[in-house]
């Protein structure tokens, strides 16, 4: 059984490919060949790869996935400090 369902993940994965068409800091578009599960599993990868602060995927069809890549997260803004009234 464990042998069976080894071979079905290296049907999966090893029958796929993902093309690189446009990529850039703001997202980019893979095209998918072979397997559907096995091409989207590695576009997902290459995805989490190219945008380290996350992804959101921006249009899917049967052969592509436009994707776009979250901006890291800013830091809340440095206030002055505030002023006690106390004067020395």
């Amino acid at each position: 059984m464990f042998r069976l369902s080894i071979a079905f993940i290296v049907l999966l994965t090893g029958c796929s490919s993902i093309q690189v068409v446009r990529q850039s800091p703001a997202g980019g578009i893979v095209d998918l060949h072979g397997s559907p599960e096995g091409a989207r599993q590695k576009a997902e990868e290459h995805m989490r790869e190219a945008c380290p602060f996350g992804y959101s995927i921006v249009r899917e069809g049967e052969s592509e996935i436009a994707y776009a890549c979250k901006p890291p997260a800013s830091p809340e803004p440095l206030r002055p400090p505030r002023e006690s009234g106390v004067h020395i």
